[in-house]
């Protein structure tokens, strides 16, 4: 009964014992909406004759409601005909014992209770001279099928994904982790849309520091709705003004369960498959749930060649325009005339030329996301090696250009987390800027910069770069950089901790 917390509502908002009375203020309360559907019922009870049930349609299971309520209270009321009925809504009562069927039900005398439920999908019953409601959940899922999340494809581990629909997420947790230590607190988030949320962590493994200051966040969170889990990542973050991510998101299963048994904290939201992970750190951004399932040789490669694609992916470019703009005397002469022989005759300088290509790519990839998926991919494709072509044949652009910021983009592509990606397109054309203006001096400031930035980064009490900085040793040797052999790693990879002393020594 946890999903039926109610907060502690007004004053003043009683309901009152005649049914007409509350069935007119819950037409003027719902503005005569069409979807609002009122039955009114005959109970044959002397003492209270006169029943209603109101709910809304599309929200509710109306084929439970017709045989799970109506038809027991029109059809089977002649078992109550003799008995005396003092209270029709308490748990005693023959009411509840023999007519009402609908086990997930509780009792409410506020108005603030029935128009927070009824759009969640529960049907109210009112009796006529009872000043209560009797809340009857019988919501209508609308599931869809359990699939391959399309944003984190693998080749080799589960193609579970979540779904909009947070009991069956819970659900697909519960089913792979089991255990009664992992906990599930819920709440209610956004004043007009009553958001569920829900937060997920095994008890014993996560810090209950970290826990209680995820709970604390999300309850304090103040907004009229949340349609999606973003709206609750930018609230909790630790550093708002920050490109780079310190909650992670994340629609596969696989991956929210590993996160949560190393401590972390899942956050799942009705209504969106991308769940919330946090603490979040730049490690585990970079690592794909394949890390675990391939052999340990093969997982650590993999890592190395994404850290090497992330330090690509910042720095090729600017790299190229400081040695082509300032530093000339660092490329052997060989390669240097080359370089030389095919910028003859471009109108534009190294830095312009690369800024123009990193506009142009950009608007290639955001057409690409924003069209109808085949339209998107042949727009992409064609526009990139038309655009491209047509630039060197122009000489607007060289042809070394086109592939120092084509292989920075691709690079780009091997960071599994998008929102790391953005962050480092970002990141790439402040440092190109500096690159193209001060040399290989403005590169070094723009990368140390960076790094200095994200070593200063907190998620939620744990250091951003955790374990490469603050440096634990035996964390990083066990699934920092690489990944050990099971055997030698022990229970768990990785635990998330908040006290680095405890982090290199109580993993």
């Amino acid at each position: 009964m946890a999903d039926w917390k109610v907060p502690g509502s007004p004053e003043g908002d009683a309901l009152a014992p005649g049914l007409s009375a509350n069935l007119a203020e819950i037409q003027r309360r719902f503005g005569e909406s069409d979807d609002l559907i009122v039955r009114r019922l005959t109970l044959g009870i002397p003492s209270h004759p006169e029943a209603a049930v109101v709910y809304l349609q599309g929200a509710v299971n109306e084929d439970a409601i017709a045989r799970h309520i109506i038809q027991p209270l029109t059809l089977d009321a002649a078992v109550l005909a003799g008995e005396a009925i003092a209270d029709p809504l308490t748990g005693a009562d023959p009411l509840q014992r023999h007519l009402v069927s609908i086990a997930d039900s509780q009792k409410a005398t506020r108005w603030s209770e029935l128009l927070k439920f009824m759009p969640m999908g529960s049907a109210v019953l009112l009796i006529d001279g009872i000043a209560e409601a009797l809340l009857l959940r019988v919501r209508r899922d609308l599931d869809r099928a359990i699939s391959e999340p399309e944003s984190a494809s693998v080749v080799r581990g589960p193609r579970e994904g979540f779904i909009e629909h947070l009991q069956s997420n819970i659900a697909l947790v519960r089913r792979r982790i089991r255990t009664s230590d992992l906990r599930v607190r819920s709440l209610l988030v956004g004043e007009r849309t009553q958001t569920r949320v829900a937060m997920l962590y095994l008890h014993g493994v996560a810090e209950e520091g970290i826990v209680q200051e995820v709970h604390r966040r999300l309850s304090a969170i103040k907004i009229d709705g949340v349609l999606e889990s973003g709206y609750i990542e930018e609230q909790i973050q630790d550093h708002p003004y920050s490109i780079f991510p310190t909650v992670r998101h994340n629609e596969r299963v696989d991956i929210v369960l590993g996160n949560i048994l190393e401590g972390r904290v899942a956050i799942l939201t009705d209504g969106t498959p991308f769940a919330l992970i946090v603490p979040a750190t730049f490690p585990s951004l970079l690592q794909v749930s394949e890390d675990y399932y391939e052999r340990w040789p093969i997982g650590t490669f993999a890592r190395w060649v994404r850290y090497g694609a992330t330090t690509i992916s910042l720095t090729l470019t600017a790299f190229y325009v400081a040695i082509i703009s300032f530093n000339q005397e660092l490329v052997p002469i060989g390669l240097l005339l080359r370089l030389v022989g095919n910028r003859t005759g471009l109108p534009f300088p190294a830095l312009v030329e690369a800024l123009a290509l990193e506009a142009a790519f950009e608007v290639l990839r955001e057409a690409g996301l924003r069209l109808p998926r085949p339209i998107g991919q042949a727009v992409s494709i064609v526009g990139v090696l038309v655009l491209g072509e047509a630039a060197v044949r122009a000489g607007v652009v060289g042809p070394i250009m086109i592939i120092v910021v084509a292989a920075s983009a691709l690079s780009s592509f091997a960071i599994p987390d998008y929102s790391l990606v953005n962050s480092f397109r970002i990141a790439r054309i402040g440092v190109i800027i500096l690159a193209g203006t001060f040399g290989l001096f403005g590169l070094m400031w723009g990368v140390l910069f960076v790094v200095t930035h994200m070593i200063s980064l907190r998620s939620f009490g744990v250091p951003y770069m955790s374990p490469l900085a603050p440096t634990s040793g035996r964390a990083l040797m066990r699934d920092g950089l690489g990944r050990m052999l099971w055997p030698s790693v022990g229970h768990r990879p990785f635990r998330v901790t908040q006290d680095r002393k405890r982090q290199e020594t109580g993993q």
